[in-house]
């Protein structure tokens, strides 16, 4: 198949590293055996190289190269669920398929962008995982004609915004602790030459062990995080005898738009329905129990290491379930948290809940509109209410990994939440017909903490 992306990259004058200590490489599945085939584009044939995706190994000798070395701009053959790779001031070290690790254990400045070059061809920036630099990516879109989406700050401006988010008082704060940010950083080696900050993960992204530096720090954090929406969904989405109304995840603000409705009962079950009299019930998901469960008590404790059982765990009972890194990461679960990763209206409602605006009840009007995103009990809590600045508490607790890099990315968008695309905030650009696409390295500079 003919290349259907001319991809150009501009290591721009002020993006901190010169080109030829920015290296790159190109990866992603065979689109005839996606399941099964993996590899790598061979900047010297400008042909992909396929191989067995279970023993596949990146080999920064034969498969990355630097900037200064290619040839701009470049025809990128069909790669299905692609990803470009950079890494500044050192090779890449291996890794598998599945792609490096962002964890605290990897020491590399790096970045992706994610792309495909075959029958839809399209391409966005991605921080759902973490954020490392800055980059704008500029194209044609299908439907919205001359677009670019991205950072054009510097690494240094956001990151400075993500290590200065406010902490909660108390630190030891249960429901809605803002402190589990600082956890999140990245810090290069103190005895290496290179930026002290490497990247700031997504909450989500956090293995156990990086919460913290021993086992009392790391279970608390940890904890903390899966606790995190626990006060806000109890005492305001899901608080009892409520009624809203409010569209699925297929919202186009073009229209035409299906309304649904909710209403709570005493006990906080929500119940959706297809008519505003509340006599129809959305059959496919008819109730839904709010999505906590108890801060475990020292009682509850498994054997040492203490660690929480349920750490990530998306199957199983109510109080099995990991909340917060099912809602925060937009996962897909079984058991208690069925439907909530896969139903159109679920999936509205979780993200509706990242963001902070599911307690409020004109949903077609407040959940839709991104001014009202992220702004904790600044947000007004009924239609009559006046708007306070921005702030983060306990019951009304502000996601800040989503709020600052939505605040730096270009026209407010970004790919933050793996739902950031619904309610019409898809910062990616489908091209199809309009191969030209341009990537902007403008943050690649050393940060100082």
């Amino acid at each position: 198949m003919a290349s259907t992306m001319s991809l150009t990259i501009n290591n721009l004058p002020t993006s901190g590293a010169p080109s030829d200590q920015v290296y790159v490489c190109l990866l992603g599945n065979d689109p005839s055996a996606p399941d099964t085939s993996f590899g790598y584009l061979d900047f010297a044939t400008g042909q992909a190289v396929f191989s067995d995706k279970t023993s596949w190994a990146m080999d920064s000798a034969t498969m990355a190269t630097t900037l200064d070395q290619i040839t701009f701009p470049l025809a990128v053959p069909d790669i299905n669920s692609g990803r470009i790779y950079f890494s500044v001031g050192a090779p890449f070290p291996a890794f598998p398929a599945s792609g490096p690790t962002a964890s605290k254990d990897n020491a590399t400045l790096f970045d992706k962008i994610e792309f495909d070059s075959g029958s839809n061809p399209n391409i966005n920036g991605t921080s759902v995982d973490f954020y490392g630099i800055s980059y704008v990516i500029s194209g044609t879109d299908v439907n919205d004609g001359a677009v670019q989406y991205g950072f054009d700050k510097s690494r240094s401006e956001i990151i400075g915004a993500l290590t200065s988010i406010p902490a909660s008082t108390p630190t030891t704060q249960e429901s809605g602790n803002t402190g589990i940010f600082a956890q999140t950083v990245v810090e290069g080696a103190a005895a290496k030459a290179g930026p002290p900050i490497l990247r700031v993960l997504a909450p989500k992204t956090m293995g156990l062990s990086d919460w913290g530096a021993n086992e009392k720090e790391f279970v608390f954090w940890a904890t903390a995080c899966s606790h995190f929406l626990d006060a806000y969904v109890t005492q305001h989405c899901f608080r009892p005898n409520r009624a809203f109304s409010f569209y699925d995840k297929t919202y186009t603000p073009a229209g035409p738009n299906t309304t649904y409705y909710g209403t709570t009962d005493a006990d906080g079950t929500l119940s959706l329905w297809t008519d505003a009299a509340h006599t129809q019930p959305y059959t496919p998901v008819p109730t839904l129990a709010p999505p906590c469960a108890p801060w475990p008590l020292p009682s509850m404790k498994p054997p040492p290491p203490h660690v929480p059982s349920n750490y990530h765990n998306v199957n199983g009972t109510q109080d099995e379930i990991d909340w917060g890194f099912l809602l925060l990461g937009n996962s897909v679960g079984t058991g208690a948290a069925d439907h909530w990763g896969n139903d159109p209206l679920c999936m509205a409602i979780m993200v509706s809940i990242c963001r902070g605006v599911m307690h409020l009840d004109d949903g077609t009007t407040s959940w839709v509109d991104a001014s009202q995103y992220y702004q904790g009990a600044g947000v007004p809590t009924s239609d009559t209410d006046a708007p306070l600045p921005p702030v983060s508490t306990k019951n009304l607790p502000i996601f800040y990994y989503a709020s600052v890099l939505h605040e730096k990315g270009l026209d407010g968008k970004a790919y933050v939440l793996s739902y950031d695309d619904v309610y019409g905030s898809n910062p990616s650009i489908f091209f199809a017909g309009h191969p030209d696409v341009t990537i902007d390295l403008h943050g690649l500079d050393t940060v100082m903490a």
